[in-house]
């Protein structure tokens, strides 16, 4: 039976007091005379005591109209459309770039296991031109296929109609080439390659995988450990500029892999730490319009820029809210016009 209760979620980003943001941690003084919450998000531990007698006890977690909602860690680009994943809402933001600033013309999702139902949606992508929209469903394991019904030349507006549920897709350990995966297979980090096939990384299996247009597999590359051949951790994947291979960010490795498009090893390059070309923790990943490669460094708060020989080019950004500073980046995308949009 539930014996205690406390704390509310952090109305805005580094409030405390007893509010709690993403907590992932606790450990109980072994008299349980009171316990340490860990909040990696805002980098930092808050201890909460049983209230003596007299004092005011921490309040009751009650639902708060004017609690914010979050973006989750991912984000898909192509052409006017601009898609982020809600894992709180268990929804899809679907924002049009034809403006100076980008409009929110639809959401789809709620939260369930029924087909167009969302828990906790993840990777997305995109293509503009035929309306499609893939989203990695994670905790219901599967792969969901969207059509959004709208005109390209009409106006900006919000449209809670556009978007169709067209298909779910779940990936089958046991068949091949998926049978070296030790758990579930959870696509993530979705992109989408110039021949329309899907890239996705899978962390947990330390493996990255392509599927052909139709979600039928192709090829799966990688596994767990730190020889040049192995990942830990795979983030985040995309195209090379020549379209004939894969950038991988193996985050566990402290690096990016460049493969082939037949998962034959190229390079790597990164290793951990804090100088020109190093990183404490990377993520996302964008390649392929101008030549570079930019990753998003979620432990360093900043964005650091390489050719695709894997030289360091430059890096910027630092910890901190306001314009031009970061709070642990995640995906990152860039457009044809070489803007880079950073989910921060």
């Amino acid at each position: 039976m539930l014996i205690r209760e406390w704390g509310l979620h952090a109305r805005t980003p580094r409030e405390g007091n007893g509010r709690l943001h993403y907590p992932e941690r606790l450990a109980f003084a072994p008299d349980g005379s009171f316990v340490v919450i860990a909040e990696p998000f805002e980098d930092r531990c808050q201890v909460f005591a049983a209230a003596r007698p007299g004092e005011e006890e921490a309040p009751r977690p009650t639902q708060e109209v004017d609690v914010r909602t979050h973006f989750g860690t991912r984000l898909a680009l192509d052409g006017d459309l601009l898609i982020i994943p809600e894992p709180e809402n268990h929804t899809v933001d679907v924002f049009d770039l034809r403006g100076d600033v980008p409009v929110l013309v639809t959401q789809f999702g709620e939260r369930g296991n029924r087909f167009g139902q969302l828990l906790r949606a993840s990777g997305v992508t995109v293509d503009a031109a035929r309306g499609r929209v893939v989203v990695s469903d994670l905790a219901n394991g599967r792969l969901q296929v969207f059509e959004l019904q709208r005109e390209p030349d009409g106006e900006i507006r919000f449209d809670p109609r556009m978007s169709r549920f067209v298909r779910a897709f779940t990936i089958d350990p046991t068949a091949p080439p998926f049978t070296r995966a030790k758990w579930p297979i959870e696509p993530n980090g979705l992109r989408r390659d110039r021949a329309g096939n899907l890239l996705a990384v899978d962390p947990r299996n330390a493996g990255v995988f392509v599927l052909d247009q139709d979600l039928d597999p192709l090829i799966a590359y990688g596994t767990h450990g730190g020889g040049p051949r192995e990942l830990r951790e795979p983030t985040d994947i995309t195209m090379n500029a020549a379209g004939n291979g894969y950038f991988i960010v193996d985050a566990g490795n402290h690096r990016i892999v460049h493969i082939d498009r037949r998962g034959g090893l190229q390079q790597l390059f990164g290793r951990a730490g804090t100088g020109p070309g190093e990183f404490i923790r990377p993520y996302g990943i964008a390649a392929g319009v101008d030549g570079f490669v930019y990753v998003t460094d979620v432990g360093a708060h900043r964005v650091v820029k390489f050719d695709e020989a894997g030289r360091f080019v430059k890096a910027w950004g630092e910890k901190g809210t306001g314009d031009g500073q970061f709070w642990k980046p995640t995906g990152i995308e860039q457009d044809q016009e070489g803007r880079l949009i950073v989910l921060d």
